[in-house]
């Protein structure tokens, strides 16, 4: 049974992006708000990056700055799938299964945005997108380390499942959005008639 001062580990986490995706959002509304008349900016559309700036911002705290902790020496796995297969044979484990659907989940909406043509890095083909974000969060994970600011381990297993996470995310908003547009299209046909 938990204390009252242990908590909910999700309630603190979230507690704890809040500190950090909210001041982030705040300050990107201002700028924006302040260009309002230079951009003509679409409602939607600012929607959209508004929600981005949080969700990336949130990100960056979950795998740069939450719980890491500075150990003596650097976790790593540059072998592919090596952490997976070790993951798969535990999977009634709730470590394996947080990970593996963490390491998926967490980089899906990057998918989603892209699609949309919202991303960190712009002017990139979908699958060379999906590879650079996680090489990047893990690449900060690894200087987060020699620069003694905590440690998360680097793994190429990560890198598989985020990018993953990312393709499953663009192409789930993909199919929904084409369905969506061929009943519109559809529907102004038979009206048309």
């Amino acid at each position: 049974m938990k204390t009252s001062e242990e908590g909910d580990p999700f309630m603190r986490l979230g507690f704890d992006i809040l500190i950090i995706a909210v001041p982030v959002t705040l300050l990107y509304l201002i700028i924006r708000i302040s260009l309002w008349k230079v951009f003509r900016i679409k409602l939607i559309r600012e929607v959209l990056h508004l929600s981005f700036v949080l969700y990336t911002s949130s990100v960056v705290f979950i795998v740069w700055l939450y719980y890491a902790a500075q150990t003596e020496y650097m976790l790593y796995n540059y072998i592919p799938f090596k952490t997976i297969v070790g993951y798969l044979q535990e999977i009634p484990s709730s470590t394996a299964f947080k990970n593996i659907i963490g390491n998926l989940l967490i980089c899906l909406p990057f998918g989603f945005y892209y699609y949309f043509n919202i991303r960190v890095i712009p002017k990139m083909n979908i699958a060379i997108y999906a590879v650079a974000i996680p090489f990047i969060i893990e690449f900060g994970q690894w200087i987060m380390y020699f620069i003694h600011l905590g440690m998360r381990a680097v793994d190429i297993d990560d890198v598989i499942l985020n990018g993953s996470g990312i393709l499953i995310g663009y192409y789930i908003t993909k199919g929904l959005f084409r369905k969506k547009r061929r009943s519109v299209k559809s529907t102004e046909m038979v009206l048309s008639r």
